[in-house]
């Protein structure tokens, strides 16, 4: 086969060994200075490749169907294509220079496809939980105060819009550029920059294993990042072609919820593993890595989820992850903007919050099984936290009829 009068016939064996991909469709057919090639062109040439690779006998057959003035060939399976480019070059283009072209490369069309499949999926603003467990939905039609949510080890992509977190003093915010990570469960507050009833704000939550991240680390002998970071529970990311790439097929397997079970965990730890090669390596290396400050409080945070409700002191807290208690109080503080008994407080008074709203407790029932001695003591903290009484705040929060707002995922 010849793609042009100076380039000689490439054998079958060379094809199949691999080379057709790198050196026909690349290298072999380029397109003439002050040419205006189409894609139209180049499939044609990639269409002729193909089928040589498959079986050569046909090639001399669609040769002969494009004889008149497309192409020349003869009973050796040789077949001189160079014509076809010319007779290419004559289709009608449009005027000028005015082909179309996208601008802002192969991320836009992906984050246009993705926003499509999560416009099919979810169609009025909320969260939408999907078959595959680490993966949940969201959608906003306008821009939004930041409200309170505790967010888990995660990272949050936006393919429409944009949104901000705000944990502590620190604003995080992200777009079609930019995704957010979350290698923590903390408080934070959620805010949407971006959204509108034509254009909401669309996206999706990918929930983090660090379990997988250190046997990936482990079994694979990844090499350490040589960067160093400053310790902090969230940071943003580049958005890369790669790792969209990777969440367009987890979110294609919701089409096809047979494949669920087999696919799903082996595209999950593929995202670990480009999460692990991204520019946010080094962060996730220092949460996963073994008795560094940032897996030890890691350690920490999982313990008072658990036992939140439970009397709790630094001093047994610190032993319990094996640093001092001032070390512990500084670096947690570093990782999740509060100190370990604010966290505490944090995860009572809107456990607290969540019983009276959904199961109907009073103020007093819910605050002794959240771990509070005294029902005035839990108002007046709850009251600094949410601006109101408990009772007022149920009750406005009833009358909207909305679901609590401190929920385990970005607003």
């Amino acid at each position: 086969m010849v793609f042009s009068p100076d380039v000689p016939v490439i054998s079958r064996p060379a094809l199949h060994s691999g080379l057709l991909d790198m050196t026909v469709t690349a290298g072999r057919w380029r397109c003439p200075p002050g040419e205006d090639c189409s894609p139209a062109r180049f499939a044609w040439m990639y269409f002729l490749g193909v089928i040589w690779i498959f079986d050569s006998r046909i090639l001399p057959v669609l040769c002969l169907i494009l004889r008149h003035g497309l192409a020349r060939c003869d009973t050796r399976t040789r077949c001189d294509v160079s014509c076809i480019g010319e007779k290419f070059r004559e289709m009608p283009m449009p005027a000028g220079n005015q082909r179309k072209h996208n601008p802002y490369g192969p991320l836009h069309a992906m984050h246009a496809g993705l926003a499509e499949t999560i416009g099919r999926w979810i169609d009025s603003e909320g969260d939408c939980a999907t078959a595959i467990g680490s993966l949940q939905l969201f959608r906003r039609d306008a821009p939004s105060d930041a409200c309170a949510c505790m967010v888990e080890s995660s990272v949050v992509f936006v393919v429409q819009g944009a949104k901000q977190l705000l944990v502590g003093e620190q604003a995080f915010a992200y777009n079609t550029e930019r995704f957010l990570l979350n290698s923590l469960d903390v408080p934070a507050r959620s805010q949407v920059l971006e959204a509108s009833p034509q254009h909401p704000c669309l996206g999706l939550v990918f929930k983090l294993n660090m379990g997988v991240m250190a046997e990936i680390i482990a079994q694979n002998s990844l090499p350490p990042p040589r960067e160093c970071v400053q310790e902090s529970s969230t940071t943003l990311g580049s958005m890369t072609p790669v790792l969209l790439e990777s969440f367009t097929r987890l979110l294609g397997l919701l089409d096809e919820p047979e494949a669920i079970a087999v696919l799903a965990p082996l595209i999950e730890r593929e995202i670990h593993y480009r999460l692990l090669t991204s520019d946010l390596a080094a962060r996730l290396w220092q949460i996963t890595s073994v008795g560094s400050h940032s897996h030890r409080i890691a350690r920490a945070v999982h313990w008072l989820r658990r036992h939140y409700a439970q009397p709790m002191s630094i001093e047994e807290l610190a032993a319990h992850v094996q640093m001092s208690a001032s070390t512990l109080h500084h670096h947690f503080r570093l990782l999740t903007a509060m100190s370990p008994l604010q966290y505490q407080k944090w995860l009572r008074l809107n456990e607290a919050r969540r019983l009276m709203l959904n199961e109907g407790l009073d103020a007093s029932t819910a605050a002794f099984q959240v771990g509070y001695e005294s029902p005035s003591q839990f108002s007046r903290e709850y009251r600094r936290l949410f601006g109101v009484p408990p009772r007022r705040d149920i009750e406005g929060m009833r009358d909207k009829a909305q679901p609590s707002r401190a929920t385990i995922f970005p607003n």
